[in-house]
C-alpha cells in the first residue's frame, strides 16, 4: 500500500531541488520530492501508521534525515516547519513535530553543495552511502559550537571521502591513494582559498612544533624528498623548522641542494601535505589522546584559529572531491547506459 510523509516549511519559493527515487537497497527505493516548500516521501509498504518516525530502524525516518541533509547542504538553512503530516492511504494526519523540528532552528551553513552534485546520495551508486556519511559530518562541522568538535567532524567527513577510493583496512594505504586523487583532481575551491590567502601565510599559520613532534611529523626523509613535495616554498619551510627544532637533516639537505636553487610552485603538493599529513597528524593526536580537549579557551587566537582554518580547508576539500567525483560518475553512467546516476 502507498503511504506518504511530508514536512511543510514556512517558505514562499516553490523551486524543486530534487524529485526522483531514493534507494534503500539496490532494488528497493522510495520516491522523494524536495522543494523549497516541502519534503515529501512516498513509500510502498505492507503496513505503516502515523508512528512511522518512532519505530526502531525506521527506513522512512532515515529517508527524512537524508532529505533534510540534502536540503540544508544545498540551501544553507532549514526554514521553520509549519506541519509534519502522514498520509495513511485515505486522509492526511498531523504529527506533533516541535520536539524534534525545534532543534533544526538556527542551523546555518556557509559552505554548500549544488543540488546536482548531491543527487548522488539518493542513487543506487555503490558509494552513495559513503558520500551521505561524509555529508552528515560536513554539516556537523559547520554547526558545532566547539571548534575542536568542528575539526573532528570535518576530519571524519574527509575520512569517509577517502575511503571511497581505497577499501584497505590500513589507513596508510588509503591516504597514499588519496594523495594521488588530490594531485589529479582540480580541487578548485581549496586551491583558490590557499592562493587567495597566500602559501607563505598558510605555512606561517601552522603549529610546526606540534606537527614535528608527532610520529608522522618527525619523518624527515618522507617530507624532504622532491618526489613527494615538489613545492620549494614548502620544502624550505620544513627545512627551517627542522633546523629550529634540532633535527639532523644533513643528508636530506644534501639531496635537495640542486632542487632548491630554483623556486618551484606546486599547489597540489601543498594540498596533499595539508590534508594527508598535517591534518592527519592532528587527528591522530586527538584520537590517541595525545592532545587535551580545549574545555576552557583562554586565547582564541592562540588556541583555536589554526583549527578553525584547518576545518575550513577540510570542508572545501570535501566539496571539491565529492563534486568532481559525482560529475565523473554521472558522465560514466550517461556514456555507458544513457542514464543519470540516479536512474
Amino acid at each position: 500500500m502507498e503511504y506518504k510523509l511530508r514536512v511543510l516549511f514556512v517558505e514562499y519559493s516553490t523551486d524543486t531541488l530534487y524529485s526522483g527515487p531514493s534507494y534503500l537497497k539496490k532494488n528497493l527505493s522510495d520516491q522523494i520530492l524536495i522543494s523549497n516548500q516541502e519534503i515529501c516521501i512516498t513509500f510502498d509498504r505492507n503496513k505503516s501508521d502515523v508512528n512511522v518516525l518512532d519505530t526502531k530502524n525506521s527506513l522512512v525516518r532515515y529517508e527524512l534525515q537524508k532529505a533534510l541533509c540534502f536540503y540544508i547542504a544545498t540551501r544553507g538553512t532549514l526554514p521553520d516547519v509549519s506541519s509534519v503530516e502522514f498520509y495513511d492511504g485515505k486522509v492526511w494526519i498531523t504529527i506533533q513535530h516541535e520536539h524534534f523540528s525545534d532543534t533544526w532552528k538556527n542551523c546555518h551553513l556557509l559552505l554548500l553543495f549544488s543540488p546536482e552534485t548531491m543527487k548522488i546520495i539518493f542513487s543506487n551508486h555503490p558509494h552513495a552511502k559513503d558520500i551521505y556519511i561524509a555529508l552528515t559530518y560536513f554539516i556537523k562541522a559547520q554547526l558545532d559550537a566547539f571548534p575542536n568538535d568542528c575539526y573532528r567532524a570535518a576530519w571524519t567527513g574527509m575520512n569517509a571521502v577517502y575511503g571511497i577510493f581505497n577499501q584497505s583496512q590500513k589507513e596508510s594505504e588509503q591516504l597514499k591513494v588519496f594523495a594521488n586523487i588530490i594531485r589529479n583532481y582540480s580541487m578548485d575551491s581549496l586551491s583558490s582559498e590557499i592562493k587567495s590567502m597566500g602559501v607563505d601565510a598558510l605555512l606561517n599559520s601552522l603549529n610546526w612544533y606540534q606537527f614535528m613532534h608527532t610520529e608522522r611529523g618527525n619523518k624527515t626523509k618522507r617530507y624532504l624528498d622532491f618526489n613527494y613535495i615538489k613545492d620549494t616554498r614548502l620544502l624550505t619551510c620544513l627545512i627551517n623548522h627542522y633546523h629550529a627544532f634540532r633535527f639532523d637533516i644533513t643528508e636530506q639537505e644534501h639531496n635537495l641542494r640542486n632542487v632548491l636553487q630554483k623556486e618551484r610552485e606546486d599547489i597540489s603538493s601543498i594540498l596533499v601535505f595539508l590534508i594527508c599529513d598535517y591534518c592527519y597528524a592532528l587527528r591522530c593526536r586527538y584520537f590517541h589522546a595525545k592532545k587535551s580537549y580545549p574545555v576552557f579557551i583562554i586565547s582564541k587566537q592562540s588556541e583555536m584559529d589554526v583549527e578553525e582554518g584547518l576545518t575550513k580547508y577540510l570542508l572545501l576539500g570535501i566539496i571539491d572531491i565529492i563534486t568532481e567525483y559525482s560529475e565523473k560518475e554521472r558522465s560514466i553512467m550517461e556514456a555507458t547506459f544513457g542514464t543519470s546516476v540516479n536512474s
